[in-house]
């Protein structure tokens, strides 16, 4: 068993474990930088920090559903940089046995280490290094933009 935030992207019943998530927030007004790659949704301010929000749907591929007033965010874990994943709706934090990934071959863009069943379905475990890792790829100078902006912020204070 696992403890594990249950959440949908896309109509895509996804799973992350809870040791990777620090937090659930609600969207806040999320600010474009200049060269934004497509998979960021944008930056926003979090306790004096700037913090990376990233599409989910378009990290793995997923038919694009834009994010709302009420798309909540899954604030991860992470040494460097903070960073967040846009969701369409998160649906219970859960204890769920694990098991292999039910399509191996089809891993979403090889973020799914394994399965969890809840409510009587299976939900695609993903690897939170492995998603931040899509995103750094898609938008490194991004993650350099948002260490400058944090530094030039705090010059001024």
């Amino acid at each position: 068993m696992i403890h594990v935030v249950l959440f949908r992207v896309s109509s895509m019943d996804l799973a992350l474990p809870l040791a990777d998530v620090v937090e659930i927030l609600p969207c806040p007004i999320l600010q474009p930088l200049p060269g934004m790659a497509p998979a960021v949704g944008g930056v926003f301010r979090l306790e004096g920090s700037a913090c990376l929000a990233l599409r989910t749907d378009r990290l793995l591929g997923l038919p694009e559903r834009p994010p709302g007033l009420y798309s909540p965010l899954l604030r991860l874990r992470r040494a460097e940089e903070p960073c967040a994943l846009i969701v369409d709706e998160v649906l219970d934090v859960a204890a769920a046995p694990v098991s292999p990934p039910f399509l191996a071959h089809r891993s979403l863009e090889g973020v799914v280490t394994g399965q969890v069943e809840w409510a009587g379905r299976g939900w695609h475990l993903l690897d939170a290094g492995r998603l931040v890792h899509l995103g750094e790829g898609a938008a490194p100078a991004l993650w350099v933009a948002g260490r400058s902006a944090e530094a030039g912020e705090g010059a001024r204070a």
